[in-house]
C-alpha cells in the first residue's frame, strides 16, 4: 500500500515537473522569438483560446460608450452604468442621469460624466465610490494611470478652476485660474504633476499656453506657449503628455515642453487615439465629407512611423502598447505602430467601436453586445 501511494505521488511530482518544463520553454521561446509570439502566449493564459468569442451581452441601445477595467467591460449610457464580467452578468448596474454622458477610464478606476453638466461619478470593479453634482459646469476629466482624477470646471468670480483627487478620491490639489480661460487638464502617470491648458488674449488675439503645476505647490513650475491652433484634447502618456489640436497633434514631455508635432498640412481631422506607447494614430481626411483619406501613426518627437491610404469607411480606432485597432465597416485589422498589419477578421458582426488591449486583444462593441478579437 505504502509503495502504491509512493509511486502515485511520485507520478504526481513528475507530471508537474514536466508541465513547469513545457510553460518554461514556451515562455523562452516566445521572449526569443519575439513580440508577436510572447503576446500570443500571454493572450493563451489569459483567454485559454485564439478564437474570436462572444463574451457580454447588455440591453440594445445605440448610445453606449464602452472602456476596460482591468477585466472588465465598462458600458455607459444616458440612464446606466454597468460593470460586466466575462460571462455577460453585471459585477454592477448602477443608475444614473447623463444627459451627453462621457466615460473615461484609468488607474484601475472609470469615470463617468455630464460633458457641460454637474454630475460626476467615480467607480472602481467593486462599485461607486465617489459621486459629485455641485452645480458648476464640467468642463474635462481626466483619470490617469496612477488613479489620480483632475476636474476642470467652470467656477464662480474665475475663468475656470481644476481639482485633482488622488486614489482615494481625496482633494489634493487645486488651482483657481483669474486671467486665463480653463480648457482641459491631466495629471502625470507617475501621479507628481498636473498639465493644463489655458487660453487668454494676448496682442488682439489668443493664446493657448501649456501650465505645468507641482501637486505639492501652488505655483506653477513653467509656461509653454502654444500659437498654432485650438487644443482639443489631452491625455498623460508613457513619454509625458499627448495633444491634439485642430491643425496638429502634438507631444509634451514629462516637463511640459512641446517635443514633437504633426501637421495635418491643410487634411481634417476624422478620429484619432493618443493612448499608444509612444505614439498616436491619426485619420485624416481629403474633404469633410467622404471616406478617402489617410491613416498616419506619429510617434514623441513628431516623426511619421506609418502611413497608410484609407479608401472605405472608419467606423472606429483604438491604440495600446506598440499597435493600433481599426475597425472598417468589413473587417476588424490590427495593425503594428508603422501600420503593418498584424492580424485581422472579417466577423465584425454589427459592432461600431473597438477596443485595443495593451496583450493585442481587441474588444469589439456593438449596440447591444461585445466580443473579444483574439490574433
Amino acid at each position: 500500500m505504502t509503495d502504491q501511494k509512493n509511486r502515485h505521488w511520485l507520478l504526481r511530482f513528475l507530471t508537474l515537473g514536466l508541465l513547469f518544463v513545457l510553460v518554461l520553454g514556451l515562455v523562452a521561446a516566445a521572449s526569443f522569438s519575439g513580440g508577436r509570439y510572447k503576446d500570443r502566449f500571454r493572450r493563451w493564459l489569459l483567454y485559454g483560446s485564439s478564437l474570436t468569442e462572444n463574451r457580454y451581452i447588455y440591453s440594445a441601445d445605440s448610445g453606449y460608450l464602452f472602456g476596460q477595467v482591468g477585466p472588465y467591460l465598462a458600458v455607459l449610457s444616458q440612464n446606466s452604468l454597468q460593470l460586466l464580467r466575462d460571462d455577460g452578468t453585471a459585477q454592477f448596474d448602477e443608475t444614473v442621469s447623463l444627459a451627453v454622458p462621457a466615460l473615461i477610464t484609468g488607474g484601475g478606476l472609470l469615470a463617468a460624466w455630464d460633458v457641460g453638466g454637474t454630475r460626476l461619478v467615480v467607480a472602481d470593479t467593486n462599485g461607486i465610490l465617489f459621486e459629485r453634482d455641485e452645480g458648476a459646469r464640467l468642463l474635462s476629466v481626466r483619470l490617469s494611470d496612477s488613479g489620480h482624477l483632475a476636474v476642470t470646471e467652470e467656477k464662480s468670480g474665475y475663468k475656470g478652476a481644476v481639482t485633482v483627487y488622488d486614489q482615494k478620491q481625496e482633494k489634493i490639489f487645486t488651482f483657481n485660474s483669474s486671467t486665463n480661460f480653463l480648457l482641459d487638464a491631466a495629471v502625470s502617470r507617475d501621479g507628481r504633476r498636473l498639465l493644463a491648458v489655458t487660453m487668454g488674449q494676448e496682442a488682439g488675439g489668443y493664446v493657448t499656453r501649456f501650465v505645468l503645476y507641482d501637486l505639492g505647490r501652488e505655483d506653477p513650475l513653467g509656461t509653454t506657449v502654444f500659437q498654432e491652433g485650438l487644443v482639443l484634447d489631452l491625455v498623460s502618456v508613457s513619454t509625458g503628455y499627448a495633444a491634439a489640436a485642430d491643425e496638429m497633434a502634438l507631444f509634451l514631455s514629462s516637463a511640459g515642453e512641446i517635443t514633437g508635432r504633426y501637421s495635418y498640412a491643410g487634411a481634417y481631422l476624422r478620429d484619432y487615439t493618443l493612448t499608444g506607447d509612444g505614439f498616436c494614430a491619426l485619420l485624416l481626411g481629403r474633404y469633410r465629407a467622404g471616406v478617402v483619406g489617410r491613416l498616419v501613426t506619429v510617434d514623441s518627437a513628431g516623426q511619421e512611423l506609418g502611413s497608410l491610404e484609407v479608401s472605405k469607411e472608419v467606423l472606429d480606432i483604438s491604440a495600446a502598447g506598440d499597435r493600433v485597432a481599426v475597425l472598417y465597416s468589413d473587417e476588424l485589422v490590427i495593425y503594428e505602430k508603422d501600420l503593418t498589419r498584424y492580424a485581422s477578421t472579417v466577423e465584425t458582426g454589427l459592432a461600431g467601436r473597438v477596443l485595443l488591449a495593451e496583450d493585442g486583444s481587441a474588444l469589439a462593441a456593438s449596440a447591444d453586445s461585445a466580443w473579444r478579437f483574439l490574433p
